[in-house]
């Protein structure tokens, strides 16, 4: 009885551990289940992931083609509010841009370009980027100073200068030599036009012997008045104005309507004439500023030849004579000398003329209006 006893006992002991290794490989085919099936779904999200990734970079890619696509027909015309350049292809890419007046007051000062970007693939991804563009000056340091000079300017014959911006109406690193009916004019008291300098008795209004503007470099002197240097002038003149390497080119692109509001760039003439009436006069006589002016500029020597009126600024690197009855409403600049000026001779100045500049522009980005969401 004994022996029964024992063999029954065993018996049961192995049934038990039959079935805890039978609940073990359950356990453990399941755990390899689930993680075949976490891991299947794993690849699955990341192969979508870099799918949408992938349809998300081409979205940009393409809003930023959009943006930049536009660049330069801005640069052609700032007056284009509400118009859309409609859904273009580029590549395997695809955008679309519209165009909208962002200024507060509604003058087209400032256009916001905004574009959309789409995955090509299957149209699932949009991006959204804009981008600010603005009339920008074309002379951003333009001194309300009517004659300038960065070496000696000789004030002879009738020239008659005119400063209502301002209380300075000469600025010169050398000598000023007043002489014959030389006279300049400021505001005083609120009252234009009022005499400062005559003859060879120079006003406070007059400034001579500046050491600091005859000791700077051509390129510090450019670049204090005109924020860039001659290469930057001629930069300037070949996106809105003309370069030119005669009197004869001259003459016709400075009655060019195309390059009114532009920079003309004469280089390779040894002694420039200026003869006639360049840049556009006031529409309203009584309003200055809303005059066209052009920029002169003139890498070497120019002569005050014959009557006429620059609606403008006149730069060159010395003014070397003049006769004849001119006018210049603007400013007179040089890298050297004013010499030798006969005749009637006269430079105004004053915050119309100054305002007038507004209407000289160019087309550029607004730093830090770029942005990637609505």
């Amino acid at each position: 009885m004994k022996r029964r006893a024992v063999t029954v006992r065993f018996a049961s002991v192995d049934k038990q551990r039959g079935m805890a290794t039978l609940l073990t490989a359950i356990v453990l085919m399941l755990a390899v289940l689930g993680v075949g099936f976490y891991m299947s779904d794993t690849v699955v999200r990341e192969k979508q992931l870099g799918a949408s990734d992938y349809r998300g970079k081409k979205a940009f890619a393409a809003a930023q083609a959009g943006l930049d696509s536009v660049a330069g027909y801005l640069s052609a015309d700032m007056s284009v509010p509400g118009v859309s350049l409609g859904t273009q292809s580029l590549g395997n890419e695809r955008f679309s841009v519209s165009l909208v007046d962002g200024s507060a007051s509604g003058n087209e000062a400032l256009i916001v370009v905004k574009a959309e970007g789409y995955s090509l693939e299957d149209m699932s991804i949009v991006r959204h980027l804009s981008q600010g563009y603005g009339r920008l000056p074309l002379l951003p340091g333009l001194p309300k100073v009517p004659v300038v000079s960065k070496g000696v300017s000789d004030l002879t014959g009738s020239m008659q200068i005119y400063n209502n911006a301002e209380k300075v109406t000469v600025w010169a690193g050398g000598d000023v030599d007043g002489g014959g009916n030389s006279n300049t004019y400021i505001t005083i008291d609120g009252v234009p036009n009022q005499m400062s300098t005559t003859n060879n008795t120079l006003g406070p209004d007059v400034i001579a012997n500046d050491q600091e503007l005859n000791s700077a470099t051509e390129e510090e002197f450019l670049g204090n008045f005109f924020g860039t240097d001659w290469d930057g002038l001629k930069t300037k003149a070949l996106e809105k104005g003309k370069v030119v390497t005669s009197q004869a080119e001259f003459d016709a692109a400075a009655y060019d309507a195309d390059n009114i509001g532009g920079v003309i760039y004469v280089e390779g003439v040894s002694d420039l004439k200026i003869q006639g009436n360049y840049g556009v006069p006031p529409s309203d006589p009584n309003d200055e500023s809303t005059a066209i002016p052009i920029v002169i500029a003139v890498k070497g020597d120019v002569r005050i030849n014959a009557n006429g009126t620059t609606w403008g600024v006149l730069l060159a690197e010395n003014i070397t004579g003049g006769n004849g009855k001119y006018t210049v409403n603007g400013s007179v600049i040089t890298t050297g000398d004013i010499e030798k000026m006969n005749g009637t001779f006269t430079v105004k100045l004053s915050d119309s003329v100054l305002d007038a500049f507004d209407n000289v522009y160019t087309v550029g980005l607004i730093n830090g209006s770029w942005k990637d969401w609505k």
